[in-house]
């Protein structure tokens, strides 16, 4: 039996596609620890740690245009027009960490830690290799047991007290693949032919940028009472972020929209 022709006309708002979507993160970390009592008053510990972090995306995608050739069949097959290929790899970005801390104590009554760290990011490598992709940070906190010092001095109703004090900073890199400008593919169809180009972005990147780094310090105090019944537990502190990685509008007479600036 034959098909009426105009059975292959209709459904052409008909659409079918199918996508893939990947994404993989490897974490790897080697600790080295230190626990070592020195005498009745003294104690010592720390660490050192590598870390290797990846992260990695991709997107495969099929799709008809221009409608079914029969309608209700939902198949890529089925496509009016040649079928839509679409697909990229995104966010693959690698960091390096190196990462320790040294620690004593005092009689169970002053403590101290250090820590340093230092990272190294894929994100704030230019094409040409040169960045500033590698950045340190340190912080250092310290903290008094008030009980454990003058328990014998305090009320009994003074269940435990404690200082506390700290400094870190803290840096940041950004998101894989914003400051590399590039042209990108486009494509457009004139008559049966494919005329393929290259078209500039929008987006203006710094050739120097920069890690964020955020600076931290607090002060802080912790006292209970009656049996732990009753706590005061209170902070001060202050943050300052430099060197913020923004996107920043510009004027589009200069021929762009966008630019990646260090700020704040």
């Amino acid at each position: 039996k034959k098909l009426d022709p105009g059975y292959f006309n209709k459904g052409t708002d008909g659409y079918y596609s199918m996508s893939n979507t990947t994404k993989e993160q490897t974490n790897l970390n080697v600790n080295l620890n230190l626990n070592k009592q020195i005498n009745d008053d003294f104690e010592i510990h720390g660490f050192l740690r590598g870390e290797y972090y990846n992260s990695f995306g991709q997107t495969m995608k099929l799709e008809t245009d221009g409608g079914l050739i029969v309608p209700d069949k939902f198949f890529i097959g089925n496509s009016k027009k040649p079928v839509k290929y679409s697909g990229n790899i995104n966010g693959e970005k690698t960091m390096l960490s190196a990462v320790g801390q040294i620690g004593t104590s005092y009689k169970d009554m002053f403590f101290i830690d250090v820590t340093g760290r230092n990272d190294w990011s894929s994100s704030l490598v230019y094409g040409d290799g040169h960045g500033t992709y590698s950045y340190f940070y340190p912080s250092v906190s310290g903290s008094w047991l008030i009980t454990n010092t003058f328990r014998e001095q305090l009320p009994r109703w003074i269940s435990f007290a404690k200082l506390r004090a700290s400094w870190a900073q803290v840096g940041n890199d950004t998101e894989p693949y914003i400051i590399n400008s590039a042209y990108s593919l486009i494509s457009s169809t004139v008559g049966s032919d494919n005329i393929f180009g290259n078209v500039i972005g929008d987006t203006k990147y710094s050739a120097d940028l920069k890690p964020e780094r955020k600076n931290s310090w607090e002060v802080g105090i912790e006292w209970r009472f009656l049996d732990n019944r009753i706590a005061v537990d209170a902070t001060y502190y202050k943050e300052n972020t430099k060197d913020q990685i923004m996107k920043i509008s510009v004027p589009y007479v200069s021929g762009i929209r966008y630019q990646y600036v260090n700020a704040g």
